[in-house]
Order: C-alpha cells, then sequence, then structure tokens
C-alpha cells in the first residue's frame, strides 16, 4: 500500500492530498463516536449534518465526549455538538449547566448556554 504524500505545486507550495470522506454509516456501525466528532469537522455541510444526527441517535453514550469535544475552536464541530446536546434533553443539562458555571473558557460557556437555550426553547426541558 502506497502512503499519499503532499507533493509541490508549480509554485512551489505544498499541497496536501485531499481529506478522504468520512463513512458515516460505517463509523454509526462501529459506534465510532470520536470518528462522529471528527466528521464534524468536514468541510461538506451534508457530511457534517449526518454526523451530527448520527451521534444523537447513538444516545446518551455520546454525552461526555461530546461535552469534551465542547473545548474544540472548530466553529462547525461546536454548531454541532450544540445541537447534539440539545436533543439529548435531560441527561445532558446538569452537565451543561456545569460547564457554564464553571468552566474558564468563554466559548465553552457561550456553547453550553447555546444548547441550554435550545433545550428550553423545544420544550425538552422545564425551568426550574
Amino acid at each position: 500500500m502506497t502512503e499519499k504524500k503532499s507533493k509541490k505545486s508549480q509554485k512551489g507550495r505544498i499541497v496536501k492530498p485531499p481529506e478522504r470522506r468520512p463513512n458515516i454509516e460505517e463509523l454509526k456501525e462501529n459506534r465510532d463516536i470520536d470518528g462522529l466528532i471528527q466528521a464534524m469537522k468536514y468541510e461538506d455541510q451534508d457530511v457534517r449534518m449526518y454526523a451530527s444526527i448520527a451521534l444523537f441517535n447513538l444516545g446518551e453514550d455520546v454525552l461526555e465526549p461530546c461535552l469534551k469535544a465542547l473545548k474544540d475552536k472548530d466553529p462547525h464541530l461546536r454548531w454541532g455538538l450544540i445541537w447534539v446536546l440539545s436533543k439529548l434533553g435531560k441527561p445532558a443539562l446538569e452537565p451543561l449547566k456545569k460547564i457554564v458555571s464553571e468552566s474558564k473558557d468563554e466559548e465553552e460557556r457561550e456553547a453550553a448556554q447555546m444548547a441550554l437555550d435550545m433545550m428550553y426553547e423545544e420544550g425538552k426541558i422545564f425551568f426550574e
């Protein structure tokens, strides 16, 4: 098997080989939560959307990995995680509240708050 390597273009810049499109169905079948989270960074919006849906469909097992991934600075990933966490509902409530109140990372706090706001707006969680 040959390994793909970066090649120099005519102008001397390094050109990376194209990134392999993630196989969302395979990742879901294998319950590859980390792989689905990484797929949410992919350039194609459809891939990101299907990865988010696949994560949600895996249920509560994705909660901790998604919460940890909120620290990532990739905006596509964060938006997808906000959606997934908001759809998980009650199991995500306390961990998200903890991030909002304790995280030193402003962007992480804002993402957690957005997920909470979406839960409230969709009626998944009622004000206590």
